[in-house]
């Protein structure tokens, strides 16, 4: 017989929390065969669920892990429920990713789970996370630094991921003491008691001397988390209509958005705001520290992310997306002449059409010169073209300088093009070469010649 105090609480805090319906829905339950999980999966069965055992043996701990295992197959076959089980090389993979082993035992076990979660059906994937879990995971955010919602710890539901923890409403002890009331087998992790990992640290040596400070350290910390909670529901609320304030998305330059230096300078809270707005775009709270040191600083910093970059000109940041990675790989269109046709670029903000034609040199001295139109020896290209964004390094022959190569870079300081104009600048490839610096100059190798007899007119539109 369950006792009956916490399976009661279980169900209260599950019901309080809205983390998922005992009548509803599927649970996958990932279990170690530790002393959490275990608890977990009688409480579930307790309560009715309909749930399911998913197991990783790591084999980091040679007849342990093996162990671990066993024990899991046969707790499913008591609770009369289904099991999935899975192995990794974990030592092989860490060697070859170059990271740590939890790091890389985490991606692994989550990765695995979510397939089978979304693979058979289950509703939600639930892990035996309890209160004091949660405090240690505070207390590492603190040591290591965190914003406010690192204060939160661990939250009992993240619907993106799919992952619940209904157990935090649990004490360490509470559960031990259900175990040895039940009388519950489970298995023990020499790695628990290692000083070697930071959590460990934090639970054997953090903890108890913060307990001999408040021996009701638990409830405090209880307490704390729900405050925390509404605060970071406050902020979330104020950081939303400041940023409906601060963002101007009606750029004529392309940019994404737009704020106003000044206007950023008025707000007390500067620091938290901006990284706020820019931690969705992969930006670290480093670099907004850089960012409000210096916005006395002259126009043209420029910071990156891996996805985007945000430049400060005039008195304004903007930021803009970088070019995919199909952009600076190119994008091959032309196979075959002759050829008439428009082509649609769309992986760029600003999308552009190429018309192209194939005329005879008697057309071609009548045809019209301007900057977005661009001719060529159809017989000097080497297809397919390709079109791509520049690069760091690209040099050119352009026309009318004899055969010298100029770098891209300098093409761009003398037009005096701003940083996000010249990333927005395609290439037009034949072979290896930059036939046409789009809508600016084309390449000496493939002019038109008195020995020309078929030339290539390309026409840009933006």
């Amino acid at each position: 017989m369950i006792y009956s105090p916490m399976l009661t609480n279980f169900l209260n805090y599950i019901a309080e929390e809205a983390i998922f319906s005992t009548q509803k829905h599927r649970i996958l339950l990932a279990i170690s065969g530790g002393v959490d999980s275990v608890v977990l999966a009688h409480l579930l069965k307790a309560a009715e669920v309909d749930f399911a055992l998913a197991h990783c043996n790591f084999k980091l701990r040679g007849e342990e892990s093996e162990g671990d295992e066993a024990f899991v197959r046969e707790l499913a076959k008591e609770l009369n429920v289904p099991i999935y089980l899975t192995f990794f090389e974990t030592e092989k993979i860490v060697a070859e990713r170059k990271s740590s082993v939890q790091i890389v035992a985490r991606e692994l076990r989550y990765t695995w789970l979510e397939e089978i979660r979304e693979k058979q059906g289950y509703d939600y994937i639930a892990t035996g996370h309890h209160l004091n879990d949660a405090i240690e995971s505070l207390l590492l955010n603190l040591t290591k630094g965190c914003g406010i919602r690192g204060l939160h710890g661990i939250l009992p539901k993240t619907e993106r991921t799919k992952l619940i923890r209904p157990m935090l409403f649990a004490k360490k002890d509470e559960i031990v003491d259900f175990v040895k009331q039940n009388q519950l087998s489970y298995r023990s992790d020499s790695s628990n008691a290692t000083l070697k990992y930071t959590r460990n640290q934090i639970r054997h040596q953090i903890v108890p001397e913060l307990k001999s400070i408040n021996p009701s350290l638990e409830t405090t910390f209880a307490e704390n988390f729900q405050n925390f909670r509404e605060v970071e529901w406050l902020y979330d609320y104020a950081i939303d209509k400041l940023k409906k304030e601060l963002l101007e998305y009606d750029d004529p330059r392309g940019s994404l958005w737009v704020i106003s230096i000044e206007k950023l300078r008025q707000i007390p809270a500067a620091k938290s705001i901006l990284y706020e707005i820019l931690q969705e775009y992969g930006f670290t709270g480093r670099q907004v520290g850089q960012m409000i040191q210096h916005l006395e600083g002259n126009s043209g910093a420029i910071y990156y992310s891996k996805t985007h970059r945000l430049l400060r000109s005039y008195g304004n940041f903007r930021l803009e997306a970088l070019a995919s990675e199909s952009a600076e790989t190119g994008y091959q269109f032309l196979e075959d002449l002759p050829l008439y046709g428009e082509y649609q670029w769309i992986d760029f903000e600003a999308d552009f059409s190429l018309q192209l034609c194939l005329i005879t040199i008697e057309e071609f001295e009548q045809a019209p010169k301007a900057a977005n139109i661009a001719y060529f020896d159809a017989d000097l290209l080497s297809l397919p073209l390709k079109i791509r964004n520049w690069l760091e390094g690209d040099v050119f022959q352009p026309i009318g300088m004899n055969g010298q190569h100029k770098k891209l870079s300098s093409l761009f300081k003398d037009a005096k093009l701003s940083i996000f104009e010249r990333e927005r600048t395609r290439l037009l490839i034949s072979g290896e070469d930059i036939a046409w610096v789009m809508g600016m100059r084309s390449d000496e190798r493939f002019k038109v010649t008195d020995k020309t007899t078929r030339v290539l007119e390309l026409v840009l539109t933006n």
